[in-house]
């Protein structure tokens, strides 16, 4: 699967939209360890962008708008 993203805040929603669920430290782990293995270029960016916390793994919630 090949994923182009435009702009940087992409990330964000590409992040929420393809992490597994439910949303687990070994769920997430195992995510990125294949994305990473498959030399996914954004999604690598990505990751390095959590470990800076400059993004955060959490739930959307439905209720809110």
């Amino acid at each position: 699967m090949k994923i182009e993203l435009k702009k940087e805040q992409l990330f964000t929603d590409l992040l929420y939209q393809l992490t597994p669920r439910p949303v687990t430290d070994e769920n997430v782990l195992s995510f990125f360890t294949y994305i990473m293995a498959n030399n996914n270029k954004a999604a690598m960016t990505t990751v390095e962008a959590v470990k800076k916390e400059e993004v955060f793994l959490v739930e959307k919630d439905a209720n809110k708008s």
